[in-house]
């Protein structure tokens, strides 16, 4: 959600990912057998930027049945300037998304319609744990929820 990069090492030396590259299926990811975890890197988040994350799990602690992450810049009308939003759990692998046409609406006004958009777009697993059904209407209220605490976290900072 975050635009992060992953530093890994091993014999064939060091090579830094995009977080976006980095995940490929459920529990497989593009370190090499003999590569550790050096480095996460986040981009420096804008003053006025608001974050929010919320995860459903069956226990704490446990992998999310799905779980939303988002962060955003409102203008002082409440207008999205920025909007990052990503869903774990959903999928069997983090995504990433695409939410470019709702900049410029009104984030708390759009928040519903959002989450409608994220929901539909999604293509979720189904597994011992949930159902493709329960994992869609999770993403389409957690969704809502992220972008409201997201919205709310800038105005902790001082933000619109």
């Amino acid at each position: 959600t975050c635009d992060a990069t992953i530093s890994v090492t091993g014999k064939a030396g060091s090579r830094t990912i995009k977080a976006a590259d980095f995940f490929q299926g459920a529990l497989t990811t593009q370190r090499q057998y003999d590569e550790l975890v050096v480095a996460l890197e986040w981009p420096r988040a804008s003053k006025d930027a608001g974050h929010a994350f919320i995860e459903i799990a069956e226990r704490h602690g446990d992998f999310a049945l799905a779980a939303a992450a988002c962060a955003l810049r409102v203008d002082a009308n409440g207008k999205l300037l920025e909007l990052s939003l990503g869903l774990g759990g959903v999928e069997n692998r983090p995504i990433r998304i695409d939410v470019r046409q709702f900049i410029g609406r009104g984030a708390l006004d759009s928040a519903a319609e959002i989450a409608t958009h994220a929901s539909k777009i999604v293509s979720p697993m189904e597994d011992h744990a949930a159902s493709a059904d329960f994992r869609r209407a999770l993403t389409l209220d957690l969704v809502q929820r992220v972008i409201e605490a997201a919205v709310a976290d800038t105005k902790k900072r001082g933000g619109a």
